[in-house]
């Protein structure tokens, strides 16, 4: 019995050791997200991986912050405005997007056209100012 407790524990250490090793390390980044000095209170930024392919996104808070934790590396970054969750109203009547809002400008919403990277350390502090105009 005591042979198959050391087999799982090896294959425990073993596996939580080589997956470690694959990843960046997960540190907590934090910001800000301005358009003309103002903060935008609504709509998400979102972070690209390009050497992985990978995003991930943080909705703004209504002073225009953001708060997640991500692994390090380099990133794309693009200013999404709020998602719109199609459905129905009481009376049955189907709902129709919202308008774009004005203070996130198109070219922002994509990460090939707003400009934005940044790098994210393991041993600074992450902390991010997006100044859309």
């Amino acid at each position: 019995m005591l042979t198959m407790r050391c087999c799982i524990a090896i294959a425990i250490v073993t596996t939580l050791a080589t997956g470690c090793a694959q990843h960046d390390p997960v540190v907590s980044v934090k910001g800000t997200v301005t358009y003309r000095g103002e903060p935008v209170s609504a709509g998400e930024v979102t972070f690209r991986y390009p050497e992985l392919g990978r995003a991930t996104s943080a909705e703004l808070a209504s002073d225009g912050s953001f708060e997640l934790m991500m692994p390090t590396g380099h990133y794309k970054v693009a200013i999404l405005p709020p998602r719109f969750v199609g459905g129905m109203d009481a009376f049955g009547n189907e709902l129709s997007a919202p308008p774009r809002p004005e203070n996130i400008p198109e070219k922002y919403s994509r990460i090939d056209t707003s400009g934005f990277k940044v790098t994210v350390h393991s041993k600074q502090p992450n902390e991010f100012t997006f100044a859309m105009e």
